[in-house]
Order: structure tokens, then sequence, then C-alpha cells
């Protein structure tokens, strides 16, 4: 939850809600982060220690493939079954050793999923910036009914190659990612005090059912729990 800009040798990755950010440290790197004032942020962090490594041969594996990218850093999307997964694992009533090896299984899933997005060739820059175009559009103004033949307009390619595009950039389909960001708009609008009804039209759902389902599913409770939270 909200968003954060790090900054690795000077270089900004703005991380939003359901992305992950992978960098690998040492004494020569030097990594900031900075978020708006008002805002809540919601993190989770793994650290896996190079010298630890060679207990486990996957481990080994994964952080040599990782180390052949030579990418000093990398961001992408969180997969929902992942994000799923992490929020489970975050709930009450959930034993300490129970958490400990849900978190550690969803750490190689986050990576694996990573490092495929990361073996998938990267598209040039005008195409990025046109795909950017896109996403950008979608968490700025998720409560609009897009559809796929306009955003493949604004993206200058056609619909199949942006959904195609988009998912290889960002690790999610182009609906999926509008979905996440409908339910983020929604989430906040619950805790500023709207009702369910009103946090789902004013985030683009014309159901409230379809809402609650939907929302229960991403964040693991429901709409009117979150109301609660406040």
């Amino acid at each position: 939850e909200g968003c954060v800009t790090l900054t690795l040798n000077g270089i900004n990755y703005p991380v939003r809600p359901g992305m992950a950010f992978s960098s690998r440290l040492s004494e020569d790197q030097v990594m900031s982060a900075r978020h708006d004032a008002d805002s809540t942020l919601k993190t989770l962090s793994f650290g896996v220690y190079p010298h630890d490594a060679g207990r486990e041969a996957l481990l080994e594996s994964l952080l040599l493939e990782w180390q052949s990218l030579n990418a000093p850093a990398f961001v992408w999307q969180v997969p929902e079954f992942v994000m799923s997964g992490i929020l489970h694992a975050q709930r009450q009533g959930v034993s300490v050793l129970s958490r400990k090896l849900l978190l550690e299984g969803l750490m190689y899933q986050l990576l694996g999923h990573g490092l495929n997005q990361r073996q998938q060739p990267c598209p040039s820059r005008p195409e990025h910036a046109r795909l950017e175009r896109v996403r950008s559009l979608l968490e700025q103004s998720p409560e609009r009914d897009h559809t796929l033949a306009q955003l493949a307009a604004l993206a200058a390619m056609s619909p199949s190659s942006l959904r195609s595009k988009f998912r290889q950039r960002y690790g999610c389909t182009l609906f999926d990612y509008l979905r996440n960001c409908r339910l983020a708009l929604a989430r906040r609008y619950l805790l500023e005090g709207h009702s369910v009804q009103q946090a789902a039209w004013m985030c683009g759902y014309q159901h409230a059912t379809n809402f609650a389902t939907a929302f229960r599913r991403h964040y693991g409770i429901s709409p009117g729990d979150v109301r609660k939270l406040r």
C-alpha cells in the first residue's frame, strides 16, 4: 500500500502498490527512499545473504542467474496469486512458524516470477514510453470505462501487441492492472469513510456485489471490514 520512490546510485525507481523492487546491495551502492508525508506505506522486505546461498542449491542457482543479468535493480508487478499469499501470511491467527514457512515459499515464487520477467527482451525506449502512457492512464483514471481499442490507439500499436507487450513489461495483463488500480482506489475511499456502494461506483464498478467479490479475492477481507479499520 502506498507509493515510494527508491533511488539507487542516482537512478529513481518508482514503486507503486502491488509492485516489487529487487536489487543487489553492497558497500559501494547508495540507496535512499522517499514518499509523500501524508501517505501510508505497507511494505514487505525479503533479504538474501550471499554467504548463505551455498547452503541451498536452488537459492545459489537463483542468485547466480540474477547476477548474470547484470542489472543493478529491477521493478515488476507482483502476480495476484503471490499477493494473495502474502496477505494471507500476514493475517492474525497464523503461527510464527507457519508465517515463516509461507513467506519463505512466497519469496521463491516472487523471485522466480521476477526472474522470468527480467529474462524477456526489453521493449525499445519509444515503445516503453507508449506503454508507460497507457499504464499511467489506468493508474490515474481507473474509474473510467477503458476499452482495449482506445488503449491500443493511445499506445500506437495493435490490441494484440498491447496485450502481449504490457504483460511482458509489467508482469500482469492490462485489465488485471486496471482492476488492481480500481481496488486500490476503492480501498482509499473506504478508509476515508465512503460506503461500499459509493466506493464501488467511484472506482468504476457498476455492481457492488461484483466489487465486493473482487475486493475480497484481492485483499483477503471484505470492503465492509476495511471501513471498520478507520
